[in-house]
């Protein structure tokens, strides 16, 4: 499905709805392996409504040098990355004003992959 993150310039997203594991993961702008950059990558500096938090869900100093992380392995492979608070949406409210308070957007985790193996990511469109 499509999912939309951030204001005020929402970034789009076509993502696999994984009821296995409850995590939404996308691949991060600082993300460089072979792997993410096959995909559209997440800026979180892009939005205004991004916050990088750590695990429990704690905000997290923006000059924070070291941070959370999670490595979520699956049947075939591994996800590391990173933990944001972002506001979800269903479609697309890019210059809707309020939007990100819109009952189809939500705040949620988002963990921000910085490395995603091979398979089954590349697998992937």
């Amino acid at each position: 499905g499509k999912v939309h993150l951030g204001f005020p310039q929402q970034q789009a997203f076509t993502v696999v709805f994984d009821t296995g594991s409850g995590h939404l993961f996308l691949p991060s702008s600082r993300c460089e392996t072979e792997t993410c950059l096959k995909h559209r990558r997440y800026n979180r500096t892009k939005s205004e409504t991004a916050q990088d938090i750590n695990h429990q869900g704690q905000v997290v100093p923006a000059n924070a040098r070291v941070r959370d992380q999670v490595n979520i392995a699956y049947g075939t492979g591994e996800v590391t990355g990173e933990f944001v608070r972002e506001t979800l949406c269903l479609f697309d409210h890019t210059g809707v004003e309020g939007a990100d308070h819109s009952k189809a957007c939500v705040p949620m985790r988002v963990i921000t992959a910085t490395e995603l193996t091979k398979e089954p990511f590349n697998t992937f469109e």
